[in-house]
């Protein structure tokens, strides 16, 4: 090939059938911006994380929430009554280490991790649909001093 990519619809490998390139975008790498709505982690720190499934379009739908650059240990799972919490079971921060947790609708898990991996990592549903539809942020490893603590998530 002669490198030229303007007619293909994938930078790299990928399934697109070149008569469907129509259908789709490429977006150039030049052309991302950074993202303002990370959540701010120092060096050291030990993370929790609260993941809530209580919005589903089909009100059964599962997020497999994946985490970047760490493994984190799952420390609760609860399910969802209206606006109470139940809890269904606590666990040793011990067990065994994921980087991935299956949130059913319904219910809520919250994970621990310790940080100690600079830099900034994705956390995100791992659904391409949800992807594609904003279910992503980062982690950004910075100093207190940076953080907002206005900040909602």
């Amino acid at each position: 090939e002669s490198g030229d990519y303007k007619n293909h619809c994938c930078w790299e490998w990928c399934d697109v059938p070149e008569d469907e390139c129509q259908y789709y975008n490429l977006i150039d790498v030049n052309d991302y911006y950074i993202n303002d709505h990370y959540i701010p982690i120092a060096w050291g720190d030990r993370v929790e994380i609260f993941f809530i499934n209580n919005a589903s379009f089909e009100r059964k739908e599962g997020h497999p929430m994946h985490i970047h650059g760490h493994f984190f240990a799952v420390t609760g799972l609860y399910n969802i009554s209206g606006s109470q919490f139940i809890n269904i079971h606590n666990f040793n921060i011990s067990g065994p280490l994921l980087d991935t947790i299956w949130v059913n609708y319904g219910n809520a898990v919250t994970v621990q991790f310790d940080a100690f991996n600079p830099g900034e990592w994705l956390l995100h549903c791992h659904n391409d649909f949800h992807i594609e539809n904003g279910m992503m942020t980062t982690i950004r490893y910075t100093k207190p001093q940076y953080w907002n603590s206005s900040y909602n998530f």
